[in-house]
């Protein structure tokens, strides 16, 4: 081999060593440490979220709730209002024939104001024809 390639080798060789060396020996006793903290840690996760779980159904049972009483209370104010439409209605229903009449009245009206705009057009036209011939030099 050249000198370079040698030192090249050892040095390969000792690195190799120093990054085994930094590592500490496994031994049963260290990995059952290892595995403990690893299975603690992954408890106290799986805690946390059951808990976040827990609390989020929490929050939606609570809103169900909230929402239970208030369809309860506009059940009731659409009861309240339906029982007061009732009377309303029938009141309504009632008077129905005098409305009818009065909406014939007001149609009967607007034709007779209708009428008399024709009329008293026509009679101002009578009027000026009358003039014209009254100021001709007879």
């Amino acid at each position: 081999m050249s000198h370079t390639t040698e030192q090249q080798a050892s040095t390969a060789s000792s690195s190799g060593q120093a990054s085994i060396a930094a590592f500490p020996i496994l031994t049963d006793e260290r990995l059952n440490k290892l595995a403990d903290i690893a299975v603690g840690k992954m408890a106290r996760q799986l805690q946390g979220e059951l808990l976040v779980t827990s609390n989020d159904y929490q929050l939606l049972e609570d809103i169900n709730k909230h929402m239970l009483t208030e369809y309860k209370s506009m059940n009731e104010s659409v009861r309240t209002i339906s029982q007061q439409g009732l009377p309303m209605r029938n009141t309504y229903q009632a008077y129905r024939p005098e409305l009818d009449h009065i909406n014939a009245i007001v149609r009967q009206v607007d034709q007779l104001d209708k009428m008399a705009k024709q009329l008293d057009s026509y009679t101002m036209a009578l009027e000026q024809q009358l003039q014209q011939q009254l100021s001709r030099p007879s």
